[in-house]
C-alpha cells in the first residue's frame, strides 16, 4: 500500500508538472532512502496481515538499503529546489542525491497455458472486460466470473457469452467491488462454485477527475483488496496452487496525463502496488502482471472534456488525447490473452494504437541514475 501511495504521487507530480508554461509553478519530485525517523520506527508492526503471511519472519528487511539522516535528506532537498529542473525526481540515499532517468522498453517471452482455467473480471459487463472474457473463453477456459454492479447488464452478458461458448461456462456475480464485504463474498462464492480460482483480472475502473473519492476508491483500493483477497485464495503459502493477477493500469500510469492528474495518480498506485506484490512470488506462486492500455474507444472516454476537475480547466481547456493514437477494444483483448500467456512476473504491458503488445523496462532505480 505504502508503494502504491508514492507511485501516484510520483504520477501526479508528473501530470501536474507537464503544465509549468501555464502555471510556472514548478513540481519537482523527492524519494528519500531509508532514512533514521519515526517513520521506520516499530516497523515490523505496520505490515498488512496478507502480506506477513506470504514473507513471514523475512516481512522487514531493511538492512540491504543505506540508511541516512535526516540531514543528508535535507540537504539533497535543498539542491533540489535550487538546482533542477521543472519535472525532475532526486533519490537521496546518504548523501548521493541523483536524478532518475526516463524507463526504457523491452521484449519479452514464457508461456502459460489458459486451458482449463476460471477466471474472475471485475468491471466484466461490457467494454473491455467483456472483452477479456470473451478471448478467453474462445481460447479454452473452464470457467469466467462475470464481476459488476446490480444495475450492470452483467446477466445478459452471461447469456450472450454461454449461447456462443455453452451453459456453465460464464456466471455472473453482482458486486460492488468498493464495498468491503460484497468483495469478500464474491470470492468466496467464485472460488466455491469453481473449485479454486486460476486468473483474477483487475478491470474496474473510471475516469472523472471530478470524483477523487470515488477514482480512488475503485481504481485503487477495490483493486489492492481484491489482489490480497486473491493472494489469500490462491497464494501457495495459504494452500493455494498459485495463480495469475492481471492489473489493469493505462499509459497514464507510465507517462502521465495533463489534464487528468488524479486518475494518473491511481495509475501510478497500480503499477507500484502490482510490482510490490510480484516481488512475493517464490512464496506466492502468484504471477503478477500489468495491462495497460492507450487511448481505446470506450465509455471511459465518452464526454472526456466534463471529466476534468476544475482546477485544471483553469490552466487548460484542452484534453489532450487526439495525440495518442486510439484503438479498439478488441486489440487490447488480445494484448491481454497475449499477456497472460507470454508475460514475465512484474511486467507491464502496452497496448495502443491498434498495434502489438510491447513490455515496458523498469531497472533498479540506482541504475536510472544520472548526475546532479
Amino acid at each position: 500500500m505504502y508503494c502504491a501511495s508514492k507511485y501516484a504521487i510520483l504520477g501526479f507530480s508528473q501530470s501536474l508538472a507537464s503544465m509549468y508554461d501555464k502555471t510556472g509553478a514548478r513540481m519537482v519530485i523527492m524519494c528519500p532512502g531509508v532514512t533514521a525517523t519515526p517513520l521506520v520506527t516499530s516497523i515490523s508492526d505496520k505490515i498488512c496481515n496478507s502480506v506477513r503471511a506470504v514473507l513471514g519472519s523475512d516481512a522487514v528487511n531493511l538492512d540491504k538499503y543505506r540508511k541516512q539522516t535526516v540531514d543528508d535528506v535535507s540537504l539533497a532537498s535543498l539542491d533540489l529546489i535550487q538546482k533542477d529542473k521543472n519535472g525532475a525526481i532526486w533519490i537521496s540515499e546518504r548523501d548521493q542525491p541523483s536524478i532518475t532517468s526516463h524507463r526504457r522498453f523491452q521484449e519479452i517471452r514464457i508461456m502459460y497455458n489458459v486451458k482449463n482455467k476460471t477466471v474472475m473480471i471485475t468491471g466484466a459487463a461490457s467494454g473491455l472486460g467483456y472483452k477479456y472474457a470473451e478471448i478467453l473463453l474462445r481460447n479454452g477456459v473452464r470457467s469466467v466470473a462475470v464481476i459488476d454492479l446490480p444495475t450492470s447488464n452483467g446477466q445478459n452478458a452471461v447469456s450472450t457469452l454461454e449461447n456462443e461458448f455453452g451453459k456453465g461456462r460464464a456466471i455472473f456475480v453482482a458486486c460492488d467491488v468498493t464495498k468491503i464485504d460484497d468483495l469478500e463474498k464474491t470470492f468466496k462464492k467464485i472460488v466455491d462454485t469453481f473449485e479454486g480460482l486460476d486468473i483474477l483480472i483487475n478491470n474496474a475502473g473510471m475516469l472523472n477527475d471530478k470524483c477523487l473519492e470515488e477514482t480512488i476508491d475503485l481504481n485503487v483500493k477495490a483493486l489492492i483488496r481484491g489482489s490480497m483477497l486473491a493472494f489469500d485464495y490462491m497464494g501457495k503459502h495459504k494452500g493455494g496452487k498459485g495463480g495469475v493477477i492481471v492489473n489493469i493500469a493505462s499509459i497514464f500510469g507510465l507517462h502521465p496525463a495533463q489534464a487528468f492528474p488524479i486518475y494518473t495518480a491511481s495509475k501510478f498506485a497500480v503499477l507500484g502496488f502490482s510490482q510490490s506484490l510480484a516481488s512475493m512470488y517464490d512464496k506466492t506462486g502468484v504471477r503478477v502482471i500489468i495491462m495497460c492500455p492507450g487511448v481505446t474507444i470506450t465509455t471511459l472516454i465518452t464526454d472526456i472534456d466534463n471529466k476534468v476537475c476544475d482546477s485544471i480547466k483553469a490552466v487548460s481547456n484542452k484534453v489532450g488525447l487526439k495525440k495518442y493514437p486510439s484503438q479498439t477494444i478488441d486489440n487490447v483483448a488480445l494484448a491481454m490473452l497475449k499477456l497472460i500467456q507470454k508475460g514475465k512476473n512484474q511486467e507491464a504491458w502496452v497496448s495502443e494504437g491498434g498495434e502489438p503488445p510491447y513490455a515496458v523496462d523498469f531497472p533498479y532505480y540506482s541504475k536510472q541514475s544520472l548526475p546532479v
